[in-house]
């Protein structure tokens, strides 16, 4: 095991790769998250072009598990500061760009802040590698409506929590790249 954040397990899988296996499929159905998890890739693909990490989603042979097949890159999490180097900054704008497009299309919640950026100012869910480029690597999408009626109350609470927290640190990084 590699790390247990937010929504996923993650794990190392041959020598360049990961695998991650999301908390949440269990809550929505494995039948379901496959599904999901296809969608929210072509969806966030269309918007974020190459700055989406390529990712397969596999089920396993019994069809009981479904888990995202990723290359395995190293970086940090996107930080104010990063946007110090230009070339960050550039790729920042660009992917703010999208990420505009993406919210004024009316899709679901896309979650840039991730787990770490509740916590810490950063977007956790986008990489900085060591050749300076931005690789958003978790593009999972939220909806209430991806899970069973009874769980409603909290993920909505969850998503407005996440919003506000995503729409301050958005605002925050756009400020300083001006």
């Amino acid at each position: 095991m590699l790390a247990w954040v937010g929504d996923h397990f993650v794990y190392d899988y041959g020598t360049d790769q990961v695998i991650k296996f999301s908390k949440f499929d269990r809550m929505i159905g494995q039948e379901k998250a496959r599904e999901k998890s296809v969608a929210e890739y072509e969806l966030c693909k269309k918007y974020f072009g190459d700055f989406l990490l390529e990712t397969r989603i596999v089920v396993s042979p019994d069809g009981r598990r479904v888990a995202k097949l990723q290359p395995k890159i190293s970086g940090r999490f996107l930080k104010k500061a990063d946007l110090a180097d230009e070339r960050i900054q550039a790729q920042w704008v660009a992917l703010l760009r999208c990420y505009d497009q993406y919210v004024a299309s009316g899709a679901p919640f896309l979650d840039l802040l991730g787990q770490m950026g509740v916590w810490r100012r950063c977007l956790s869910n986008i990489y900085v590698t060591p050749e300076h480029a931005l690789v958003l690597f978790d593009a999972t999408v939220f909806t209430p409506g991806d899970f069973p009626r009874w769980q409603w109350p909290l993920v909505y609470v969850l998503l407005v929590v996440a919003r506000v927290l995503q729409g301050r640190r958005v605002e925050e990084f756009r400020a300083v790249a001006g």
